[in-house]
């Protein structure tokens, strides 16, 4: 079972950074976790300018979560 996650972080702060956890999951396999991912990219650069934010994201069968 796979977990999506997505962290951004200011471009300018290197601390200032916010991890958004996936509740629709877990998923079975890489590709509805890669799915899902993109949808979630896909509001990111909706919210958050684009230029002032850097972004990561992954799939991890973490239990508490994805460690990125």
């Amino acid at each position: 079972m796979l977990t999506a996650a997505l962290l951004i972080c200011n471009a300018l702060i290197t601390n200032d950074c916010m991890m958004f956890i996936d509740t629709r999951g877990p998923y079975f396999d890489e590709i509805g976790c890669e799915a899902r991912l993109a949808e979630m990219s896909e509001w990111l650069v909706k919210e958050f300018p684009y230029d002032q934010y850097e972004h990561s994201t992954r799939c991890g069968d973490h239990p508490n979560g994805v460690k990125l």
